[in-house]
């Protein structure tokens, strides 16, 4: 059979699913109002021009200039050629860690050009790129691709200098 009770458990439980529901609809609405206000932010810094950092891995030597080691940066980055370019000048400028990390790309060099067509970018350097030795260019060479090929949809990089393709030691 069917027992209605008129005792204070009855009560009890009726409290407790309230107060239950009104936690769960307090947590609901900070959530909603967190979102909500992460959301404007962002959309507050693309409407500015501004673009929100990203985490990024640009790729230098160690301190015995014989292995490539990552730096973790997060960097504004443009969106297209302008934010690669934005890597290839940071790799240029070099290691913010220059104690551990060393600078592949010789300083005085300068970025002629940049252009990226489907999953191939291409890079043209100045003359000053072309270090002391083939092993130099070849560290150089492979900073550039491996922090370029980090990027979602670059697949293959091509290094000119002065608008001629860098030739590896095998010529």
């Amino acid at each position: 059979m069917f027992e209605i009770e008129s005792g204070g458990d009855n009560l009890d439980t009726k409290r407790k699913v309230i107060v239950s529901i009104s936690i769960v609809a307090v947590i609901a609405v900070l959530c909603i109002a967190g979102y909500s206000a992460w959301k404007t932010q962002l959309w507050g810094m693309l409407d500015s021009g501004e673009s929100p950092q990203q985490a990024v891995s640009l790729y230098f030597l160690d301190t015995t200039k014989t292995k490539l080691v990552k730096e973790q940066r997060n960097l504004e980055l443009n969106d297209g050629d302008a934010g690669l370019t934005q890597l290839v000048e940071s790799l240029i400028a070099g290691p913010k860690n220059t104690v551990d990390y060393k600078r592949a790309i010789p300083q005085e060099t300068r970025l002629l050009s940049l252009e990226s067509h489907g999953n191939l970018v291409t890079v043209d350097f100045s003359s000053a790129f072309i270090g002391e030795s083939n092993a130099d260019d070849m560290l150089a060479a492979s900073t550039v691709v491996n922090t370029l090929c980090e990027i979602p949809g670059v697949k293959k990089v091509t290094i000119l200098v002065d608008g001629q393709e860098l030739i590896g030691t095998d010529k």
